[in-house]
């Protein structure tokens, strides 16, 4: 997913409010397992601050996902980073 979203994005995917806008569309979706915390994203900005923050470290992860079979450390620091983030995604 990471390549894929820097390759048919460019770099524009990393500016602006790209991750508010991902959150407050899966809340309107409303997918299984839905809190609705994506329509308040845009009056909490410590929170749009975090998601924004957070896309370019969670891109790098997924493009580096394969030194976790060339380089069994990296995996020390890749799985809590990549269950952490999906915990979060599936709460929102």
């Amino acid at each position: 997913m990471g390549l894929n979203r820097v390759v048919t994005g460019g770099l524009e995917v990393f500016n602006g409010e790209t991750m508010e806008s991902w959150a407050v569309d899966a809340s309107l979706r409303g997918y299984y397992f839905n809190t609705n915390i994506g329509w308040h994203v845009p009056g909490w900005p410590w929170v749009a601050f975090m998601l924004e923050s957070g896309l370019p470290v969670i891109t790098l992860f997924e493009i580096l996902a394969p030194l976790c079979v060339a380089w069994p450390r990296f995996r020390w620091v890749f799985l809590p980073v990549m269950l952490s983030f999906h915990a979060l995604s599936w709460c929102s």
